[in-house]
């Protein structure tokens, strides 16, 4: 990797200003291609991320290329689960730059790394990455490189979230607009390995939504075994794995799983793409009874997008307990009796109903006898009356 720790610190110093408004206050964090800094927006002292590409790495064409496509590919996404660039510029030294939300966690590799994690709290972290990638896909973007250390985690509302990082190696193909951009078009491989499928292996140019479906289930596996499903010694021999062999199957390293849910995670890693599922969001209704219940907005909004876009015509139809709420759930009441076609309820909001319910025999009858009353009270009173006794 190009630029040591102790050059990064030389060339980002706290309180260097860049571009006339992102003062540098540390190094959070960097990789092969980018360096990521913490920064403070001067006029509205708002913190923020700023993503440089390493200056060694400037003057490479593709290189400087993929830079530019991770910012032109993220801007295009409105998912809360995709981090969302602000703004993109070049330093002095003409280092291109884009500016990012600011995100406190980790990775889920780092997650992993401390132990087995929950089924359910897999699920939803898939999820949540399906949402940002549903949108992705409706606008033409393959991300190509879906892994646990670009699946980042947030504290949000009191809960963890995910947010799915680094477009950088993302085909982009914008179907009726005038970018057509195809890169890599020898065999190069762009991706990691581990979590790649077949034909990104063969040939990076023929990855499709179905390639990060793959990789979808490739990072489920992990998540709930605790190893990925083809590991080896070597890059030839993971490859020679890839396309050739099957996995262990999920419930022979944890038979506590699911059968369902193991088959769903064996449907993403169908050697063929036409085997896998052919959208996100198909992909999303069967993992959605395996997540907890507060996925259903999630794998609503999902559905909805890729159905807007004519990728799926599937519907969120019917709202099932997450498969953490299971225990709990209520047993199932008997079957209710007729409900009579007058009777029309109305959902105004999450806390009222406005009904017309039918009335009770009491409630009838009491109302009968209050109007008898009030009628003989006034009949009485209309009487007419003879002069009092005088004394």
């Amino acid at each position: 990797m190009r630029g040591s720790a102790s050059e990064l610190e030389t060339t980002y110093q706290p309180g260097q200003v860049i571009a006339g408004k992102y003062v540098i206050e540390s190094v959070v964090g960097r990789g092969a291609m980018g360096v990521v800094v913490r920064a403070r927006h001067t006029e509205l002292d708002e913190p923020v991320a700023l993503k440089f590409l390493q200056s060694s790495w400037v003057g490479e064409p593709e290189l400087v290329a993929r830079f530019a496509r991770e910012a032109r590919a993220v801007v295009k996404l409105r998912s809360e689960h995709a981090a969302r660039v602000l703004d993109v510029g070049k330093t002095t030294d003409g280092t291109p730059f884009m500016v990012m939300e600011l995100l406190e966690g980790e990775d889920l590799a780092a997650v992993m790394r401390r132990g087995t994690i929950d089924v359910a709290d897999a699920v939803d972290w898939v999820l949540e990455a399906c949402d940002a990638l549903a949108e992705a896909h409706v606008n033409g973007i393959v991300h190509r490189d879906v892994k646990p250390e670009n699946l980042f985690l947030v504290e949000r509302h009191g809960r963890g979230q995910i947010k799915l990082l680094d477009f950088g190696v993302s085909k982009v193909a914008l179907t009726g607009g005038a970018v057509q951009e195809v890169l890599h078009e020898t065999t190069s491989m762009v991706g990691t390995p581990l979590y790649m499928s077949p034909e990104q292996v063969r040939r990076s140019r023929d990855a499709d939504p179905r390639s990060d479906i793959w990789s979808l289930g490739c990072v489920l596996y992990e998540f709930v075994t605790h190893r990925p499903p083809f590991l080896a010694d070597s890059l030839p021999e993971v490859c020679a794995l890839i396309l050739e062999s099957e996995p262990t199957p999920v419930r022979e390293l944890r038979p506590e799983v699911d059968e369902g849910l193991a088959d769903v995670i064996a449907r993403c890693l169908a050697k063929h793409p036409d085997d896998r599922y052919p959208c996100i969001a198909e992909l999303a209704m069967d993992l959605l009874p395996f997540a907890h219940r507060r996925q259903h907005g999630t794998v609503e909004h999902i559905t909805r997008i890729q159905r807007l876009a004519g990728l799926t015509r599937v519907h969120l139809a019917s709202v099932a307990p997450g498969a953490s709420d299971r225990a709990s759930a209520p047993q199932p009441m008997p079957p209710a009796a007729p409900v009579p076609l007058d009777l029309v309820v109305t959902r105004t909001n999450d806390f009222s109903l406005d009904a017309k319910r039918p009335r009770s025999n009491l409630a009838v009858w009491f109302g009968a006898g209050v109007v008898l009353a009030v009628g003989l009270g006034t009949a009485l009173w209309a009487i007419p009356r003879g002069e009092p006794a005088s004394v």
